[in-house]
């Protein structure tokens, strides 16, 4: 057992694990070979994905923001944006949900995490409401507590 260290063995059976001396892997990274003006795929994909979804999120606030206050959901919201472009459908595609949807959980954050925007709900679904500064606190302070 003094090569212990080196391998794993199963049942002392050194052929079933080789040891760091005789291993022969090989490195699967693919250089892309570029010239130092081009830009990498990825890197254009991802401003173009970045331009899309504040694009996107813009659109949301606006109609939240048209609802001057009113609670809405963001899910209606959502189906609103989508059905209103076919560019944004093939961005977000068929799926509007969080569970099943890197982008549109990617929008929902940036939703809540919006100054402007006070949550009204997390569960069952997302129910928001567009304020400016803190205008809509107090507005409803000034409902509740009016003689």
């Amino acid at each position: 057992m003094s090569n212990s260290k080196n391998h794993f063995n199963i049942n002392n059976d050194k052929s079933a694990f080789p040891s760091s001396e005789e291993s022969n892997f090989q490195s699967m990274i693919v250089s892309h070979d570029r010239n130092k003006n081009d830009t990498c795929h990825t890197e254009h994909e991802s401003k173009i994905d970045t331009r899309t979804e504040d694009i996107i999120l813009q659109k949301i606030l606006s109609i939240i923001k048209s609802t001057r206050g009113h609670q809405i959901a963001v899910s209606t919201v959502m189906t609103c944006v989508w059905n209103s472009s076919e560019q944004i459908q093939d961005y977000l595609g068929d799926k509007l949900t969080t569970r099943e949807n890197r982008r549109i959980r990617e929008l929902y954050l940036r939703i809540i995490r919006h100054p402007n925007i006070e949550v009204v709900k997390h569960k069952p679904q997302l129910i928001v409401r567009w304020f400016d500064g803190g205008l809509a606190s107090e507005t409803l302070d000034l409902e509740f507590n009016s003689p």
